[in-house]
Order: structure tokens, then sequence, then C-alpha cells
């Protein structure tokens, strides 16, 4: 829209510019056509502004938005892997419909036991390295169908476009839950647990 504004000010300096007292000669006739910044005016006219100046506010909104539990990752010094195990504690009583508790508070179970279809790789990196960046692009998670980018840092708007697939941020809740220390990692199952490795591509770029 700021094109807009950029045009009639052009059309308004260049009618200054040209303007000129002359001589009448020969007859003269009304003007049939309609004035140019007439027609821009009523163009105007017709815009609603306010819609438009909201519609960039949520734009810009949409474009820096960052979640507030969205954690932050110091980078990986050297590689590494641990295996994670998935065992959860209930915090609270689980009752049936009839209000007979049914899994109490304390009950341990591991939920990848009950889960049969194949997980995605995370991989999570910080958004704003370029280095971690280009070590993500050489990298097969790359172009590997099944996997998920989630970043500690940078704009996820930004880097969607950029690498044309969807970006997401880390969740404090995912990294406590996968203890996660370092970027970048990559996470994926392995059995009932889940095998984190990190890469430490420092100057030397592993």
């Amino acid at each position: 829209m700021h094109r807009i504004f950029i045009i009639i000010a052009l059309i308004l300096t260049s009618f200054q510019a040209e303007a000129r007292v002359l001589d009448t000669v020969g007859a003269t006739y009304p003007i049939a056509e309609k004035d140019a910044l007439l027609e821009i005016e009523e163009a105007a006219r017709k815009v609603d502004w306010g819609s438009v100046f909201e519609r960039k506010v949520w734009e810009r909104r949409v474009r820096e938005f960052r979640p507030g539990d969205a954690a932050s990752l110091p980078h990986a010094k050297e590689d590494r892997s641990r295996i994670v195990d998935m065992i959860y504690t209930l915090e609270y009583d689980i009752p049936d419909e009839k209000g007979n508790i049914i899994y109490p508070r304390g009950y341990e179970f591991n939920p990848l036991e009950f889960m049969n279809a194949p997980l995605p790789t995370l991989i999570i990196i910080d958004g704003s390295s370029r280095e971690q960046m280009d070590w993500y692009r050489a990298s097969p998670y790359f172009k590997q169908p099944d996997a998920m980018l989630l970043i500690t840092g940078g704009s996820w708007y930004e880097l969607s476009r950029e690498l044309k697939h969807p970006v997401f941020y880390l969740p404090e809740q995912v990294k406590d839950r996968l203890k996660l220390e370092a970027v970048p990692s990559v996470v994926s199952r392995n059995g009932k647990s889940m095998e984190v490795k990190e890469y430490g591509i420092g100057k030397k770029g592993k």
C-alpha cells in the first residue's frame, strides 16, 4: 500500500512542476475526461484504510510470533549420544466414568510401549546460527520426509520461507522431557526409549 502514497506524491509533484499560466489560443471546450487526481482520490476513499492497516499489524505479529514457553539451549561442543528413559510417573489419580480410580497417582508407564506407529525424527538447532543452518542443510535430515525441525533461535517465519518447509519453536516442556542439553541435537526412537545425538560443529565443521 505504501506504493500508492509514493505514486500520489509523484503525481502531485509533477503537477506542481508543470503548472504554468498560458495564453488562450483558439476555441476552448470543456474537458470530457475525469481529472486523474480526482480518480485517485475517489479510489482512495473507497479503500477501508482501517482494515488495511489492521491487517498489516496482524501480519507483522504473525511473522514475529514467538511462544512464551520457547526454550533456549547452548551450542554443543562435541559429538555425544545418550538414551533417554521415557517412563512417566502419574502426578494425579485417573478415575473412570464412575469415579473409581483405575490409575493411581504414582503409577509408572512407558508411553512408547503403547505406540506402534513410527515417530518423527526431531532436529533441534539454533535457527539464528548460520553455522548450524549450513550443517542442517548438508545433513541427511534436511530431505528426510519424517523429520521435524525445531528451533531455539531465529525467526520461524523467515526460516520457513527459506527452507520451504514448516519450522517450529522448541517448547520448554519438550526440552525437559527429552533431557536436551545442547544444539544441534537429533532425537529418534530407539526401541522403548528415545536416543539423543548432539553434534559439535565448531570451527572444524564436523
